[in-house]
């Protein structure tokens, strides 16, 4: 047993005043010998012995009454693995641990990591509470990672103890507390039983604000002093409506204490690499690429000289310096040059400072021997190839060739069919980043077949326009109706009326935004492509409820037709260029500074890969569909510590038009959380891999955090506590959940105080009598 209050059992020794009092109202007299009253010294000797005993008992009541209530200040404790405290009525709850485990508590500020500050105040109330061995212990993550919330659910101390000591490392996931309050919510719905709640955080704003005001004292950047700690000068935060609700019910129904770990710091320095990547959706070797990497500083403090370094496949590039100022973004460009195709990974890197994590950010992609372009022409001419439909694009579409003839940069590799020979449907279609309909009269329904699956795969297609079209096998064959039934995104009718020598048509509404027509968009080029004389074009009809249509310009006809149009499909895209693309319908083809550019940046864009797949955030699963089935019947996969796994095969069957096709799955993988590259290995080369970077949400890397008090005015019900205050805190708390005995002794006192004025009226009333 222990005293919260030791210092008060001085008290006790108040017993002696009833003594002392007693003692001194005893009558003092003096033997005279009367012969007259011997006959009543037996009947008074019995009365005494009496009068004594009642008079005894009197002072005991009393000397009690003062002994429980000098204890009852003193405020004794019972121990929870006491017998006593067994017996004593009172709920000791379950306890759940709530433990912000999301990567900004890797933090080190004043050389302490906040996470092992946070485990190290969960294994002390763990060992506090666990002296009472009929509570079970529950422990929930605030960012999920490899396994479900919650972690533990009612388990023994050593089973929490046992999580977190596994669970030494934080996520590289943001916290997300409505999926831990959730949790609790659920544990407080399904029984009765009492809980108590404690949330151990480093108070991050990130995750829980819906917004923020700034309040006029923010006109100027506040410090980290103590008036800043306590939150003056601070922007209203405005948390989340639903947020604020689940955590008021939560705290309604389970005492709820959230403890910071986290830094002094308001605002704790930290840079962060939030984004890299290229504008380069085709790459290609022998070719310049650049990437650029978008550097953020989420401190308050200005930062010159920031240093990042370009790692090429894990090869140091030259470094380069930014300045960043506070609160700023800044972006730092990097470019090279890839001789070898294949998947290739780059990661900028910046100098260490707390949060190490979010220093580096890695981008796989691929680079491509060229860009490999199917050129289907409906009216060749051997006899006179500059006459051919193809001749022109395949010529701007030619590879560069130095003196000897051999090529230079084989940024394009076109190859040209006749339609005739596309129609036997021997190409595979898969071989080509983009396949190009020029001036075709029709297509077998076969063929068809084969070209909406290879777009809606991913592929993209280009149609152009041309005397030798067939609308009516367009329409049936390629239209079907429209609204994504088939490949075209318009109805063709008939070609324009033919303008003559003193009148053509032009471009106009023109969207230079789009990525094929942003060369034009300056004043100074607009005209270069605007005024390009076009005698003829084919016209075509948007469905309005087709929304999925962009319409990138129009023909001045009164009817503004459409000049260039482009709809996804799936996976894949298809474009329209209503006019020829041989020079027979306009006159593009005789200027070569808008051609060249339009031509190349339309296959750069039909044919551009999806830099997407391969970078993916952390938490993604990785799908793999294949046209073939791969010589591994289960893929390695390489992951970023060096580890490997193996994934199954599956073999599916998909029925399209009564046909039946095959394609293979690597079967759905478990969720990654690892940043950094991961290798997979389809066949087995083990050249022949395929990359997939993960990268962490950079939004986790602001480390603003709320003051206690913010938290508390922003949470109402919610109490914060220190780390530092807590061991008094649980000490104090413990005690008052069935250890603590001054009620009782107040109760037992009251009880004694009406035994003793009875007693005493008693003896009053006899002596009388």
């Amino acid at each position: 047993m222990s005293f919260l209050n030791p210092g008060l059992l001085w008290g006790l020794a108040l017993i002696s005043v009833p003594i002392l009092i007693h003692i001194l109202n005893r009558q003092r007299f003096k033997r005279v010998p009367w012969a007259a009253t011997r006959f009543l010294l037996a009947a008074f000797q019995k009365t005494n012995r009496r009068a004594r005993l009642e008079n005894l008992l009197l002072l005991l009541l009393r000397c009690l009454i003062i002994g429980l209530l000098a204890l009852a200040l003193a405020r004794p404790l019972v121990t929870p693995e006491g017998a006593l405290a067994q017996v004593l009525p009172g709920e000791r709850p379950n306890v759940v641990v709530v433990l912000d485990n999301s990567y900004s508590m890797g933090y080190r500020g004043g050389g302490d990591r906040v996470y092992d500050r946070a485990l190290g105040v969960a294994r002390q109330i763990i060992d506090e509470k666990r002296q009472d061995r009929t509570r079970k212990f529950s422990l929930i993550l605030t960012a999920e990672q490899y396994v479900r919330l919650p972690l533990v659910r009612d388990g023994s101390a050593d089973d929490v103890l046992e999580a977190i000591r596994l669970s030494d490392e934080p996520a590289t996931t943001p916290a997300n507390p409505g999926s831990a309050l959730d949790v609790l919510d659920e544990l407080l719905s399904a029984d009765e039983t009492a809980r108590e709640i404690y949330w151990i955080t480093d108070l991050q704003r990130n995750g829980w604000l819906e917004s923020e005001i700034d309040s006029p004292q923010d006109s100027e950047p506040t410090d980290d002093s103590e008036s800043a700690a306590e939150g003056e000068g601070e922007g209203e935060a405005l948390p989340q409506l639903g947020l604020a609700n689940l955590f008021r019910s939560v705290a309604q129904r389970a005492p709820t204490h959230v403890i910071d770990v986290g830094s002094g710091s308001r605002s704790p320095a930290n840079l962060a690499v939030v984004d890299v990547g290229t504008e380069d959706r085709s790459i290609a070797i022998n070719n310049a690429v650049t990437f650029t990497a978008r550097v953020r500083n989420f401190s308050t403090q200005d930062r010159p000289g920031v240093t990042a370094t370009l790692l090429v496949d894990g090869n140091k590039q030259p470094v380069k310096t930014l300045d960043l100022a506070a609160e700023g973004e800044a972006t730092v460009a990097f470019r090279h040059v890839f001789g070898e195709a294949g998947f290739h990974e780059i990661t900028v890197q910046l100098e260490s400072d707390g949060l190490l994590i979010d220093n580096w950010r890695t981008f796989a992609f691929e680079v491509r021997d060229g860009i490999q372009v199917l050129i289907v022409s409906g009216d060749e001419r051997p006899d006179d190839p500059a006459e051919s439909e193809s001749f022109f694009l395949s010529l701007a579409l030619d590879p560069i060739r130095d003196d000897d003839g051999r090529k230079v940069a084989p940024t394009f590799l076109p190859k040209v069919i006749e339609d005739t020979v596309f129609d036997y449907g021997q190409e595979t279609l898969s071989d080509y980043d983009l396949i190009v309909l020029a001036n075709v009269p029709s297509i077998e329904p076969q063929v068809v077949e084969d070209l909406e699956r290879y777009v809606r795969r991913g592929g993209s297609l280009w149609i152009t326009f041309g005397d030798q079209v067939m609308p009516s096998r367009y329409n049936q064959d390629l239209f079907k109706g429209g609204l994504g039934s088939g490949l075209l995104p318009a109805e063709v009718f008939d070609p324009a009326p033919e303008r003559g020598e003193t009148s053509y048509y032009q471009f106009t509404d023109v969207d230079y935004d789009h990525p094929i027509l942003q060369l034009f968009r300056e004043d100074r080029f607009r005209s270069l492509f605007s005024d390009v004389p076009v005698r003829q074009f084919q016209q075509l009809l948007v469905m309005e409820a087709d929304e999925d249509v962009r319409v990138i310009a129009r023909f001045d006809d009164e009817a503004k037709s459409p000049a260039i149009l482009e709809r996804p499909l799936d996976r894949g895209r298809v474009l329209l260029f209503a006019t020829s693309i041989d020079g027979a319908w306009n006159d593009l083809v005789r200027i070569p500074i808008a051609f060249l550019p339009l031509t190349h940046d339309t296959v750069y864009h039909l044919s551009g890969q999806d830099h997407h797949v391969h970078n993916l955030p952390v938490g993604s699963a990785l799908r793999r569909q294949l046209s073939t089935y791969p010589s591994n019947k289960n893929i390695p996969l390489t992951f970023p510590s060096g580890d490997q796994q193996y994934f199954p095969v599956e073999a599916s069957v998909t029925v399209e038009d009564d046909r039946e096709t095959f394609s293979f799955l690597i079967a759905p993988m478990a969720e990654l959380y690892q940043p950094g590259v991961y290798r997979l290995s389809l066949n087995e080369d083990p050249d022949d891999v395929e990359l997939f970077a993960l990268s962490l949400d950079p939004a986790e890397g602001d480390l603003r955090r709320f003051s206690p008090r913010e938290f508390e005015r922003s949470f109402e019900g919610i109490r914060v506590l220190s780390a530092d205050s807590l061991e008094l805190e649980l000490s104090t708390d413990e005690s008052r959940r069935g250890g603590e005995l001054w009620k009782y002794l107040i109760a037992a006192a009251a009880l004694f105080l009406a035994l003793e004025s009875l007693f005493a009226w008693r003896i009053g009333n006899h002596g009388r009598s």
